[in-house]
């Protein structure tokens, strides 16, 4: 506790002022928490100190709240109110890179020489409280294994974790996510699933294991869809999934060193495949290299009336990403 409270007063958290009437105090508490290693060993005792935010009133108290959050694929950019037509997205000295990652207050720092990464972090802990977790092993529930030839990024632990708590860590595994008929599931068939909030909260842990698992991504999409009625049906394909996960967890991404950078991108759809709206699904899978770096399967917004429509459509989100990605690279130093 008094790591944390220090830490809050070193980073200029909050700045305390005199208490008029009409303000509405928010109150505090602490939150413990045993943070382990993903064998399942314990790492450290964390405790942390939060505002109990539900006691403020929205356009009153506060107007929007906001935390910086890396996608997939690459970092949020950061606008300094004091200079906000400044720019700060990469740190180059000669030929060294160094790119920082960022999610709320965890942060991957990585870079071309290691030398320039270590002073970095010397750097940032004079001025803020850090903890230096040294080798990229563990983030965020996603496992990093270091080999010979590349990185693996897996999700075991946060796997079996689901599957137990989901009293399924004993089920028998399955060969496929979802059946062949699964993929036209219609919302209103069989009975309701009487725990709706069971339902929601699985299929929610299941869009978190989509991080490392782009074999998941149809399937659990179309579960996601059936989250606001969901009946014994969908529950069944859920369980489903689950099972196919039971048989899967060593299963991940793999990223190997390239010498040539060069994107690849592949898409399809499937037309007018919902049986409620009549709109098409469609997908891709981006690869730079070797390496798989960022894939989708969303239902498209709107209904396809011809089916070269629904691959247009695809084909349109795909050469979006693509477009987007060239820039990403080229602001990394990469020609592609």
């Amino acid at each position: 506790m008094a790591i944390e409270f220090n830490a809050l007063v070193r980073n200029g958290t909050w700045e305390l002022i005199p208490r008029k009437p009409s303000m509405n105090v928010v109150g505090c508490k602490w939150v413990y928490r045993i943070k382990t290693h993903f064998n399942g060993s314990i790492d450290r005792y964390k405790a942390r100190l939060v505002a109990k935010g539900y006691n403020q009133e929205h356009g009153f108290d506060y107007d929007e709240t906001f935390s910086p959050v890396v996608k997939p694929t690459t970092p949020q950019g950061f606008i300094d109110q004091r200079h906000p037509d400044h720019v700060c997205y990469l740190c180059k000295d000669g030929a060294s890179l160094i790119v920082i990652f960022v999610y709320v207050d965890d942060i991957i720092i990585t870079g071309s020489e290691p030398g320039g990464v270590s002073s970095l972090i010397t750097k940032l802990g004079k001025e803020f409280a850090l903890t230096d977790l040294g080798d990229l092993n563990y983030f965020l529930g996603r496992e990093v294994h270091r080999s010979s030839t590349g990185l693996a990024l897996t999700q075991t632990k946060c796997m079996n974790d689901l599957l137990h708590h989901i009293a399924m860590i004993d089920c028998k595994p399955c060969a496929t996510p979802m059946a062949t008929s699964g993929s036209k599931l219609a919302k209103d068939v069989g009975p309701l699933f009487p725990d709706a909030t069971l339902y929601r909260s699985t299929v929610g842990a299941l869009q978190y294991l989509m991080l490392t698992r782009p074999d998941l991504s149809f399937c659990v999409n179309k579960v996601c869809q059936l989250m606001h009625n969901p009946t014994l049906d969908h529950w069944m394909t859920v369980k489903r999934i689950l099972c196919y996960i039971k048989g899967t967890t060593s299963h991940g991404i793999v990223i190997r060193p390239i010498s040539k950078f060069e994107l690849t991108a592949f898409t399809d759809a499937d037309w007018a495949r919902c049986p409620d709206d009549r709109k098409s699904t469609s997908g891709y899978c981006v690869y730079l290299g070797p390496n798989l770096i960022s894939w989708s399967s969303k239902k498209q917004p709107t209904v396809a009336r011809p089916s070269n429509e629904s691959e247009y459509k695809g084909l349109a989100n795909t050469a979006s990403k693509i477009i987007w990605l060239q820039f990403l690279l080229r602001d990394l130093g990469c020609k592609l």
